[in-house]
This record gives structure tokens, sequence and C-alpha cells, in this order.
């Protein structure tokens, strides 16, 4: 029998709602009940662009007419409540990119290299197997490397959204599993407000991470109950019809 293997995402979901992680990763509802969303299509859109961005030299080797061109073969029209809201999300990604080139053109005096740009990365960890797909791996000038995750959504960035940050977690792990003798940071770079926000963390403080991941694997996959929690995202949840929990008055709730 395989391994489980557990992502940012499969852990964020279960620390959400365990009984959203049992309908979308045990009984494999999202494709009957799962629904297009307007920001995880702009965010893929983005993401696939800058990809093509750091992955071919960066802004040495691509032009900003070539990366807004590849932004609009990239974007993904499923999600969207309206043409408006469309249009909308389109320019508000389109100022992003922008931006972004701007930024990346004036990095090259830091003189920072990508060596890894969307990259899938996989350690086993014994009981399961640990993946993560890495938005940017950058070696900075002094040797140290730092991760960098993008995120198309968000309109404030502290550091202790960096540190809380759950991608970022499982993202260290595997880089420091491949570079064990490198020092390593981890930053949330804010496409929306055109802000990175970076940090490293101390022996204690990476360690304590890899027991609470390695304890919460266990925790899921030892758990023969998964309930429901009511959240304030429940009523955008893509399950509420089927779920035991989310009962809005006059909502008809079906069972499973």
């Amino acid at each position: 029998m395989p391994k489980p293997t557990f992502s940012p995402t499969k852990f964020s979901t279960y620390l959400r709602c365990p009984l959203q992680y049992e309908f979308t990763y045990l009984k494999k509802l999202a494709k009957f009940y799962g629904r297009a969303r307007a920001g995880t299509s702009l965010g893929g859109s983005v993401h696939r662009t800058l990809e093509t961005l750091m992955g071919q030299g960066g802004a040495d080797a691509v032009s900003e007419e070539q990366l807004l061109d590849k932004f609009q073969q990239t974007w993904v029209s499923k999600g969207y409540a309206s043409e408006e809201e469309e249009r909308a999300h389109f320019d508000a990604g389109h100022a992003m990119i922008r931006e972004f080139y701007a930024a990346a053109r004036e990095e090259k005096e830091e003189k920072r290299e990508t060596i890894l740009a969307e990259k899938m990365l996989k350690q086993d960890r014994g009981p399961y197997i640990l993946s993560g797909k890495i938005d940017r791996l950058d070696r900075l000038e002094d040797g140290s490397l730092e991760i960098v995750d993008y995120k198309s959504g968000r309109s404030a960035l502290e550091e202790e959204d960096v540190a809380r940050d759950m991608g970022l977690m499982v993202y260290e792990i595997l880089v420091k599993s491949k570079f064990p003798d490198t020092p390593v940071r981890v930053a949330l770079h804010a496409l929306r407000i055109n802000t990175k926000v970076s940090l490293r963390r101390t022996e204690e403080e990476g360690a304590a991470i890899e027991q609470f991941l390695d304890r919460l694997a266990e925790e899921i996959m030892f758990t023969h109950f998964y309930p429901g929690r009511p959240i304030e995202d429940c009523p955008d949840c893509d399950y509420r019809r089927i779920c035991p929990v989310y009962k809005p008055k006059g909502y008809p709730i079906l069972t499973t």
C-alpha cells in the first residue's frame, strides 16, 4: 500500500475543516460539487505567466510585451459572475504583471539567480510523503537561498503572515532536504500591492515546524472521524448542500 502524500493544500484544508478534507480527498467529491472560482482562475493565470518569466531567464530575456502576451494566452475565463467581474480581474492581473516585471528589472542589481520555478519537490518522511510545488527558489549573492511564494489576492502583508504560512513551512522543509548545508529564507510576495516580506527562521523554529507537520500528518492518517467545523467560510463551501453542520434557515440539507 503506498504511503499517503500530504501537501500544503491538504494540511490547510484539514485544519480549516476536517469534514471538508474527507469530502475532498477521501470521498473524492470535488468532481461532483467543486466549482471554478475567480480567485483561483486569476491566480493560476498569473502564476503561469511568472513561471515563463523566471524560467526563461528573467527580465533580461523576456520583454514586458512578451510577458503580457503570455498572460493573455493563459487567461482562464472561469469562475466569474459576469463579464464585468472578469474584466476587473483581468485588469488587476495585468497590473500585477507589469509591476512585477518592473521590480524584476530592478532586482538585477541584487545579483540573485532563480534556480527553480514552479517546481514540485517531495521528501519521504517515513510514515508519509511530503510534497509541494515551489513558485520560485533564488540563490542570493551570499550563497543562501530564498523561497518566494506568490500571492495574488492579498492586499496587506506582515512578517507574521510569512511566519504562519503553511505553504512556506512545507517548502522550507523540502528545500532544506535538497540543500542541507545552505541557509534558507522564506518570503511571500503579495502581487496586488507588489510587496515582498522575507524572514529566516532559527533552527529551533524550523525543528518545531517539522514536529508540528509530522504530528498533523499522523493525526490525519489515524483519525476515523472527520467532524464538520462551522467557520465563516461555510456559506462559500462547495459541500454546503451535503454538510450536516451548515444549516442556514430555509436551506435544504441533502444527505450523502
